[in-house]
């Protein structure tokens, strides 16, 4: 038998990675290689044509201190931190040439070694120790002999104080640099290229650039940038450079890391989902919404929702849907044999989703309380069954409390607010349309522009607009906060030096936060609290307007929240702007 196939022939396949380079520095070589497998050559099919390998030169920099030819050439990027060598071979009794030293093409020194006629010429625009800015036949200007190979080595060094030139071991020159410039230090940093001129010849003139290496420092962060996000956790970061000093010479790079991270913007998003596991949320006003979405077992949440009054349970619902029920107790409800009513007549809790949850939602409406599982209402009171006064008993809540009594469950939960948020303006009363009470929070945003602005205040204003239940005043050019009240005619001052301007960021929003607690206010700047908190020296319910002041040299008030406003029927409520 025979076996007849169609010959193939080869072809390369990609070149792989280069290979590393022969050498750190002075000119080497790397190679890379492909393999002739696309296809490989079958059935006496020809080999593929070209090379196998290719080769390129890499690091073609100089070693460090390595010589390098020169023939009448500006060497660049020279800096008077580095040693200057220069090796002459020819003549043995001449080099007649000039080493001059350049700032952006600009001389500034040059230095003319004429060792046959035994003199050194000097030439800098302030320099004329001689008779004018050429001094020859210098005084200390004996030239040694070249070596055995007729080569003479000379070094350029500019020391701490003065510009040395040395031939082997002898010096030749010292010249102070009140002698070069009324400006040492700008004299030295200009400096940045070295030129030779060779005036005779058959000379070899070899050179070499000899720097003491610099490590790299870390210069300060910037500022840091915007957060991420508006809401619900993000990050910012901030950067700082490799550039006090930047590695030079082959000095190391900075240790740790370029940029830095933090969190900002914790604070959950309007109507975003929370973490809760038997625990109580504070601040809830129950002009809020409450969803609560639960997954666990695909029948059951045995747990509670319980609001508070200042830790005083007002209302508690107790959702069992294994066992179709809910349990509802209040000090006044009583509408079954007792103050729990199970087998509620319409508790029919519709199926969990194909994810095993189930969504609730818990809301104060204008006349009464309803409780929803999905799109279906399980559970209505109105407030007459709950309540003698309805309005007491709807300002009065501010927690909620979540208990899991079966597991294992996962809750979260969200408040829905309509937003506090105003356009602040300063200088401006903004009326509050209730009296503040315990647990009530005020927040003003500013933008801070550097440490020009002067002091701007938060103010709680009674009555009369002079009357200041609360006046804490900022004052970051002397890292002071100042807090006083004159409600009763006079002024009452603490002086908080635990504020200070470094917690401000140039032209970044910052926070102020007034926590109105039993007896006292919690003042708190980008929600870190300041120093001990201030006495309330007048009733809270005296509190008709919040007003925020002052600012100047590109400082403004942004943003304020109030505490959320109660629908009143019949009352007009005020607008606090056009």
């Amino acid at each position: 038998y025979a076996i007849k196939c169609t010959s193939v022939d080869g072809g390369w396949g990609e070149f792989g990675a280069w290979s590393e380079c022969s050498v750190k520095c002075g000119g080497g070589e790397q190679t890379r290689a492909r393999a002739c497998d696309n296809p490989a050559p079958k059935y006496g099919g020809a080999d593929c044509n070209g090379d196998a390998t290719e080769t390129m030169t890499c690091n073609p920099d100089p070693c460090p201190g390595a010589m390098m030819q020169a023939e009448n050439q500006v060497h660049y990027d020279y800096d008077t931190g580095c040693g200057l060598d220069v090796l002459v071979a020819g003549r043995a009794y001449a080099w007649n040439g000039d080493v001059t030293f350049l700032a952006d093409g600009k001389e500034m020194l040059l230095i003319g070694l004429h060792p046959e006629r035994k003199n050194i010429a000097v030439r800098n625009a302030v320099f004329k120790r001689g008779k004018s800015q050429w001094t020859y036949q210098w005084p200390d200007a004996t030239y040694p002999g070249a070596d055995s190979e007729g080569k003479r080595a000379y070094s350029f060094q500019f020391t701490a104080t003065e510009f040395v030139l040395k031939c082997g071991d002898s010096v030749l020159l010292k010249v102070p640099y009140n002698e070069l410039s009324s400006d040492k230090e700008q004299f030295l940093s200009s400096i940045n290229a070295v030129r030779f001129k060779l005036l005779a010849g058959p000379i070899d003139l070899k050179y070499a650039i000899k720097c003491t290496s610099v490590d790299g420092g870390w210069g300060e962060f910037g500022a840091w940038s915007e957060c991420s996000v508006k809401c619900g956790g993000g990050e910012q970061t901030r950067a700082r450079a490799c550039d006090n000093p930047a590695p030079k010479y082959g000095g190391a790079d900075c240790n740790g890391d370029a940029t830095e991270t933090m969190t900002c913007n914790p604070d959950p998003c309007p109507g975003a989902m929370m973490q809760a596991e038997n625990q109580v949320h504070y601040d809830y006003d129950t002009g809020c919404g409450l969803d609560v979405l639960v997954a666990g077992r695909a029948y059951a949440w045995n747990g509670d929702v319980t609001f508070l009054a200042d830790g005083k349970e007002m209302l508690l619902i107790g959702l069992h849907p294994e066992r179709k029920n809910i349990a509802v107790r209040n000090a006044v409800f009583k509408r079954g044999k007792s103050q729990w009513t199970y087998q509620w007549p319409d508790a029919t809790y519709p199926g969990a989703d194909s994810e095993g949850k189930r969504a609730y939602s818990f809301q104060f409406t204008a006349t009464e309380f309803v409780l929803k599982c999905g799109e279906s209402v399980l559970l209505t009171i109105p407030y007459n069954e709950l309540s003698g006064d309805k309005e007491q008993f709807l300002s009065s809540i501010n927690a909620v409390r979540f208990k899991l009594l079966a597991g294992p469950i996962d809750l979260k939960y969200a408040i829905k607010c309509t937003s506090g948020k105003l356009k602040a303006e300063a200088n401006f009363n903004h009326p509050l349309n209730r009296p503040l009470k315990v647990g009530d929070v005020i927040t003003a945003w500013g933008l801070y522009k550097d440490d020009t602005t002067s002091k701007f205040s938060v103010n709680i204003i009674g009555e009369n607009i002079h009357d200041h239940l609360l006046h804490a005043d900022f004052r970051p050019y002397i890292n002071t906060i100042v807090l006083n009240n004159n409600a009763k005619g006079y002024w009452e001052s603490e002086i908080r030096t635990e504020f200070s301007k470094s917690n401000f960021g140039a032209d970044k929003i910052f926070k102020v936060t007034i926590e109105v607690l039993d007896k006292e206010y919690k003042i708190s700047f980008n929600d870190k609290e300041i120093g001990a908190r201030f006495p309330q020296r007048d009733s809270i319910a005296l509190a008709k307007a919040v007003k925020v002041e002052g600012g100047s040299n590109g400082f403004k008030w942004t943003h304020l929240s109030l505490p959320l406003w109660k629908i009143e029927a019949n009352v007009n409520h005020p607008l606090n702007r056009p």
